[in-house]
C-alpha cells in the first residue's frame, strides 16, 4: 500500500493531510505575494503555491484556471515587437551609463 493511500484511508489521515498541504501551499503562496512587492520571482513562487493548494482544494483549482485564462489573455494582447526593442535598448542604455560611472570615477 503506498504511503499516501494510506494516509489517507482514514478520516483524521485526510484531514491531517489537508492540513499540511493547506499549510506549506499557504507558506508559497504568501511568500509569492511577498515577492510581487519586493525583489523575486513572485508571480511564479505565488503560481507555484496555488498549485501546491489545488491539489486539495477546489477553490485553489479554480484559481489556478483563472490565473491561466489570465496569463494567457495577456500573452496574446502582448505586443511582441515592442519587447523586442526594449531589451536591446535596456541593455544598450546599461552599458552607456556603467561606462559612464566608471569614466567619471576613474578621473
Amino acid at each position: 500500500m503506498k504511503l499516501l493511500t494510506w494516509i489517507k484511508s482514514t478520516p483524521a489521515g485526510k484531514l491531517a493531510w489537508r492540513l499540511v498541504i493547506g499549510f506549506f501551499g499557504g507558506i508559497v503562496t504568501a511568500l509569492g505575494l511577498l515577492f510581487i512587492v519586493t525583489p523575486g520571482p513572485g508571480i511564479a513562487v505565488l503560481i507555484v503555491g496555488l498549485a501546491i493548494l489545488a491539489t486539495e482544494f477546489a477553490w485553489a483549482k479554480r484559481a489556478m484556471e483563472k490565473a491561466k485564462e489570465t496569463a494567457t489573455s495577456a500573452s496574446e494582447r502582448a505586443p511582441f515587437l515592442k519587447m523586442k526593442f526594449i531589451v536591446p535598448i535596456g541593455l544598450a542604455v546599461s552599458v552607456f551609463v556603467i561606462a559612464y560611472w566608471i569614466y567619471t570615477s576613474v578621473s
